[in-house]
């Protein structure tokens, strides 16, 4: 069932000077919505719809999608079935204006998930939520945020009323340019559609005539100090700037059941490229300004794949109106 977060009133807009701050002034506020509320359904290869309007007559931070199952052999032969759940359950979400647009574009659950997870790290890992159950031997539920805003009220909606075979040479191309990009995340996938290391040592990342970097990365293997891991051996860049940014918001990775006693580590198949600053930590970097003519390419050869896919996830920042300093690139 959605749950609907809100901060008015709704006569202040946002704003960082003259008077009493926004977020200040105003008080989390949360409404239970069981309009769209989807029940009584079985877990099967075809899609059931759900979702409805939401009741934020304030300014929206974001809804919760709850997801709860019950224990039946149809839960956990799927669940065993990919490595992508309990998330997966959701093939397609999005968020729409009411004039039609798209706020936040159709993603699987897992996609959504990752945005989350590495989009907003100050709040936690959502598969270490204390609701969050991804064990086959337990039934699965989760709590997905879906969140239009950045952080500390910037980008809260006002007043919103109702890949190549193996071995291959692969230049995969953006084409979400245009505004500022707060995130960039890659998921591969083999030709089964499983979650599988597609990148190999280096990718190439290029913006118009820009080098972004010559970028190693190697499989994360099974753990530190593990001789079979090539990703110890070789180095992995791709993981050291994951680890910079979010090792201090997630100590551990949970992998279905289990949790990793071995530190921060990027999931199989994804590479994160993140482009805000943690203002606690003074870290990061600032958000990556494009232009619609702007040509951002990421080269790269292929894994020992079948022929699979190259999925981006991009968060991205439109301003409508002037940020206050202390929101900028964050």
């Amino acid at each position: 069932m959605p749950a609907a977060a809100a901060a008015g009133p709704s006569q202040a807009a946002p704003s960082g000077g003259g008077g009493n701050p926004f977020q200040l002034a105003t008080n989390l506020y949360c409404e239970k919505n069981n309009v769209g509320n989807l029940g009584s359904t079985t877990v099967t290869t075809s899609q059931t719809s759900g979702g409805g309007q939401i009741n934020a007559g304030q300014y929206l931070r974001g809804i919760r999608l709850v997801v709860r199952a019950q224990a039946s052999a149809s839960v956990t032969t799927q669940q065993t079935a990919v490595t992508d759940g309990p998330w997966n359950f959701l093939s397609q979400i999005d968020f729409v204006n009411v004039d039609g647009s798209e706020i936040l574009y159709v993603m699987g659950g897992y996609a959504h998930y990752l945005a989350q997870k590495y989009g907003r790290p100050w709040l936690g890992d959502p598969a270490e939520y204390p609701d969050a159950a991804n064990a086959t031997t337990a039934i699965p539920q989760f709590t997905l945020f879906l969140q239009p805003e950045i952080r500390w009220t910037a980008g809260v909606l006002a007043n919103t009323d109702t890949m190549n075979a193996n071995a291959s040479d692969n230049i995969l191309q953006s084409a979400l340019t245009g505004n500022a990009i707060r995130n960039q995340i890659f998921v591969t996938r083999n030709g089964g559609s499983i979650r599988s290391e597609g990148f190999t040592d280096p990718i190439l990342w290029q913006l118009d005539n820009r080098s972004m970097g010559k970028i190693s990365v190697n499989s994360p293997g099974t753990g530190a100090g593990t001789a079979s891991s090539s990703g110890q051996s070789n180095g992995d860049m791709v993981q050291n700037w994951m680890s910079e940014q979010y090792s201090g918001c997630f100590s551990s990775r949970r992998t279905g059941g289990t949790t990793s006693t071995n530190g921060f580590t990027r999931e199989i198949g994804v590479y994160v490229f993140p482009r805000f600053v943690n203002p606690g930590d003074m870290y990061g970097q600032g958000w990556l300004y494009t232009a619609n003519s702007t040509k951002e390419t990421f080269e790269v050869t292929t894994g020992a794949l079948t022929t699979g896919t190259a999925e981006l996830i991009t968060d991205e920042v439109y301003p409508d109106g002037p940020v206050d300093p202390q929101l900028t690139d964050i």
